[in-house]
């Protein structure tokens, strides 16, 4: 039976996914492409998060920053945990990201995560390609692990999940 700190815990992760969602959809900057991408980037990252057996409070955590990450301001102050981990996802591996040029582990895993599901849904939707045959784009995520953009072992996990949840 659920204590009644976890009922609490739960209400309020669903009030911020629902205000989280209401800001990117009454965002005049967020055309339909983009909120359709911004959603399927925020199922990836949950999903993927899950996968990893990352706790559910964390997971939820990741898909509300990954509904913030297109949005340049957001009038919510009790978003900010949410927002400040999505304003990190163009962190790279290798400390050439922005915004603060943060070097492999210093970028939090929820905006790790939240980027390589950036990528995923960039490479398999948003290309003169799509639909992308899963294989090339694997292949092509696993490429990027070596020009320091991604986290190596995550990135590999990310794999593992994507095959695995392709069959």
């Amino acid at each position: 039976m659920k204590h009644i700190a976890q009922y609490i815990n739960d209400y309020d992760n669903l009030i911020n996914s629902q205000i989280a969602l209401h800001a990117l959809q009454v965002n005049q900057q967020t055309s339909q492409s983009d909120f359709e991408k911004t959603i399927r980037v925020s199922f990836y990252s949950r999903l993927f998060a899950q996968y990893m057996d990352i706790p559910e409070v964390d997971s939820q955590l990741i898909y509300q920053a990954a509904l913030l990450h297109y949005i340049e301001s957001v009038p919510f102050p009790d978003l900010k945990k949410p927002f400040y981990i999505s304003r990190l996802y163009t962190e790279r591996w290798d400390g050439h990201g922005k915004p603060l040029g943060l070097v492999a582990s210093q970028t939090p895993l929820h905006s790790q995560i939240i980027s390589i599901s950036s990528y995923w849904e960039a490479i398999v939707f948003d290309n003169e390609d799509y639909p992308l045959l899963i294989n090339d784009a694997l292949t092509r995520l696993y490429e990027e692990r070596f020009d320091g953009h991604f986290n190596p072992r995550l990135v590999c996990n990310f794999i593992r999940f994507i095959v695995a949840t392709s069959k």
